[in-house]
């Protein structure tokens, strides 16, 4: 990966947080964390059906988590 696009990487993922520190974007951490996440692997270069996948796989993991946590 070029230097330049190492900055704009870094630079959408900062932009995001410092919005929603701001209070300029809804700061709900599941939907920032799913938006950043589908974002970076898709400037990867990962398929849309295989972010779609793995973003579903993560919610699995994620609500079982929880149901772990509250039992």
């Amino acid at each position: 990966m070029t230097l330049i696009w190492r900055y704009a990487w870094n630079g959408a993922n900062f932009s995001v947080l410092e919005k929603a520190l701001a209070g300029a974007v809804a700061p709900d951490a599941a939907a920032l964390g799913r938006f950043l996440t589908r974002w970076n692997v898709r400037a990867l270069g990962l398929a849309p059906d295989a972010v779609d996948v793995a973003l579903a796989s993560l919610d699995t993991v994620i609500e079982s988590a929880a149901l772990d946590a509250v039992q």
